[in-house]
This record gives structure tokens, sequence and C-alpha cells, in this order.
């Protein structure tokens, strides 16, 4: 499950939903921006970091917390930038720009 940082009170809706059903889901926070937000994701029981961008400090932050982290990319050299510094998936976004929609 995503809770993306988009969502009003996204802190504490990652808490309570880490509290109520941590133990049943993966929980995750999506739209995440900087490294500051990362980590208050992280302390409020996030499991996974879903990012609209490639920020490095980002996906440093997961590496160094075993956390799965999911940047955004647009640009083939923004693709292989995330794989290189450790992005476990990266996400091509915005993915309906530049083409036919699938």
């Amino acid at each position: 499950m995503e809770v993306t940082f988009t969502v009003p009170g996204a802190v504490r809706v990652l808490e309570r939903v880490a509290e109520k059903l941590g133990d049943r889901i993966l929980l995750g926070a999506g739209t995440v921006l900087d490294a500051e937000t990362a980590r208050v994701a992280l302390l409020a029981g996030a499991e996974f970091i879903v990012s609209p961008s490639t920020n490095l400090d980002v996906i440093r932050l997961c590496r160094r917390y075993d956390k799965l982290v999911l940047p955004g990319a647009f640009t083939p050299t923004e693709v292989v930038t995330a794989w290189e510094a450790g992005a476990d998936i990266v996400k091509i976004f915005p993915a309906d720009v530049g083409g036919r929609r699938i």
C-alpha cells in the first residue's frame, strides 16, 4: 500500500496504517521529493519510497536503511543514474508523455 505525500496528514496516515496493518501489508510512501521526507516516512513505518524524480540523496538514504526505493526517471541518462545509484526499480515518469498510451 502506498500513501502519497499529497495526502493531507500523510505522516499520521502512515503511522496509523503501520500500527494497524504493518504486519499484513507492505507499506510505502509516495511523492517523496527529498531525503528529509523519505526519512520521516521511514520513521513513520514506510518500507519503501517512491519518488517522481531521481534524487540521489533519497536513493542513498534508502540504501543506508535497507529499504526499497523506486525513483522516477524520464530520460535514459536519469534511468541509468538511478539504477547505478542503487534503485530497486526505476519508474518511467511521466509514462504518458512522448508517445502513444498503452
